[in-house]
């Protein structure tokens, strides 16, 4: 997944760093920690809206108030009504 999200964000000129296990996966093992289930990314919040466009049609974001948003394929119909933690 991140592997076209990365490139999408990179082509749209919004700039993002990774954060949390994602972090340190990369710092301490040179790759994802196998037992992670999720990417962390941090993106400037003035970028939020060009984020959200440059990943339309194929993928979007669930974008609940003052939590982290999730970034999904649109084509995957059991994930809309999913409530994430």
């Amino acid at each position: 997944m991140f592997e076209a999200f990365a490139p999408t964000l990179q082509k749209a000129n919004v700039m993002f760093m990774l954060y949390g296990g994602t972090l340190v996966g990369v710092h301490r093992h040179h790759t994802k920690i196998t037992w992670d289930d999720d990417i962390d990314v941090l993106v400037n919040g003035s970028q939020r809206e060009q984020m959200a466009r440059a990943l339309l049609p194929d993928y979007t974001l669930y974008r609940p108030p003052k939590v982290q948003w999730k970034f999904f394929r649109t084509d995957i119909n059991h994930l809309e009504s999913q409530r994430f933690s």
